[in-house]
């Protein structure tokens, strides 16, 4: 006897269009499953059907209500239900007569894609999954964004007029150049000031041109082959305190453009990276589930990306940095905040502020960072700076990356094998860059640790 077919309504999770699958009654749960990746290429081609979440439902078909699977769990009623056994048949979740207009399942992408080579495609399906879902949030997280980077960079602020001065040449560098005598002295992290005693060699004739980069006067240069000659995404950088790797890649950040991130809370840098690992700490006390701390990493772990493209966009849009604002000054800036302003942790904790309460969508999160960092690109390619083309990469820096392997425990999902938990390490916040790394040429994601 053939079985009876039952048209369920189901939603992806934040979004606000259902969407039918017609299943049998006596198919189970793992079939619904592959029903709807099968009926919603556009949005789950990039997955496994068995990576998928399901939650039963019913709730009411209301066109263009949000439905957001947190706020539902935090109700009393109506509380969803997961789906976690694949062999479940259909009617004994659904029954044989499911109710008309009520969506009956919520449909959860998992949080991490499976398969570093996958990545291209992974990129590929997710911006078409970004074109597929509903632009209502999009739109309302990148106004949340421009009124925070408005007041921020607002004529006339502390931060314009800081970064305004600043790209014009017209605070002196802790280097040694023609303009400034003597040693330089760069204090770190939670230091006053930097005793006359102790000069900063790390800072003692860095290159500050981009052709600026011979062989045997750099050890930058050794990174530099390195990163040419792998197909790796991330390059580790091993030696003992004191052997020369942060003045490695300092050099490398001055030849070419890219971003230098300190996860140590004393050191140099600024102090976004380690804030932001004691914002996480803070949440996996409250919540031991992996996977939503897994989540919640690499929302905000992307969130302070952002918030760097944000700052060097600003810096390239002011008018004439062109010759007075070259990759050897922003790498500086980056390096040694403690001697201007810290304008990175200052933004990325007002962006924090903001929005880490709210429900941020990792598609809708990746499209703003995708549009910043194009943006970013074209100004580099179009201001003609002669260590930057179409081609070019930017690099990724990670210093003191062996301090986020230390921390969080077993507490978020490894991104390559679900049954694996790992700690806070700075692989979680490398890898949440690939598909940008592997679509946006930022590439070479390198850790030096000791």
């Amino acid at each position: 006897m053939t079985s009876e077919k039952v048209k369920l309504f189901c939603i992806l999770d934040g979004d606000s269009t259902a969407f039918p699958v017609k299943v049998a009654t006596d198919e189970t749960v793992g079939e619904l499953k592959t029903a709807i990746k099968s009926e919603n290429k556009n949005l789950f081609d990039d997955v496994d059907s068995r990576e998928l979440t399901l939650w039963s439902v019913s709730i009411a078909s209301s066109p263009k209500r949000q439905i957001i699977l947190d706020n539902l769990l935090k109700e009393k009623d109506n509380t969803p239900k997961e789906l976690e056994d694949p062999t479940s048949e259909i009617s004994e979740v659904f029954g044989t007569a499911p109710a008309k207009k009520t969506i009956h399942v919520i449909v959860r992408r998992p949080a991490a894609a499976s398969g570093a080579a996958n990545d291209l495609h992974v990129a590929q399906s997710q911006t078409t999954a970004i074109s597929a879902v509903k632009s209502s949030m999009f739109t309302a997280l990148r106004a949340d964004i421009n009124k925070i980077t408005g007041r921020f960079f607002a004529p006339g602020s502390p931060t314009a007029l800081f970064l305004d001065s600043y790209v014009r040449g017209e605070m002196e560098l802790p280097v040694t150049t023609a303009g400034i005598k003597g040693l330089p002295r760069v204090w770190r992290r939670g230091k006053t000031t930097a005793p006359e005693s102790r000069p900063s060699f790390l800072f003692l004739d860095l290159p500050t041109t981009p052709t600026d980069s011979t062989p045997e006067r750099f050890r930058s240069n050794v990174i530099l082959q390195e990163l040419e000659r792998t197909e790796s995404q991330d390059v580790p950088v091993f030696g003992v305190s004191g052997c020369g790797k942060t003045r490695s890649v300092m050099e490398m950040l001055c030849l070419q453009w890219g971003f230098y991130f300190n996860a140590s809370d004393k050191d140099l840098g600024s102090d976004d990276l380690s804030s932001l690992a004691e914002f996480i700490d803070k949440k996996t006390s409250e919540d031991k589930r992996p996977k939503d701390n897994t989540i919640f990493a690499k929302n905000m772990t992307v969130l302070l990306f952002l918030s760097r493209i944000l700052i060097l966009n600003y810096c390239l849009s002011i008018p004439d940095c062109r010759q007075t604002f070259s990759s050897a000054s922003w790498a500086i800036l980056q390096v040694c905040p403690t001697m201007f302003e810290d304008v990175f942790s200052t933004l990325f904790k007002e962006l924090f502020t903001r929005l880490h309460a709210h429900t941020i969508f990792e598609l809708q999160l990746w499209a703003v960072v995708r549009d910043e960092f194009m943006s970013l690109r074209d100004r580099l390619a179009t201001l003609g700076y002669p260590n930057f083309s179409s081609g070019s990469k930017l690099r990724l820096v990670v210093d003191e990356a062996q301090i986020l392997g230390d921390r969080g425990g077993n507490l978020f999902a490894s991104s390559s094998t679900q049954s694996e938990l790992r700690p806070m390490c700075y692989l979680r916040f490398c890898m949440d860059f690939e598909h940008l790394a592997i679509e946006e040429n930022l590439r070479s994601s390198i850790a030096a640790q000791d």
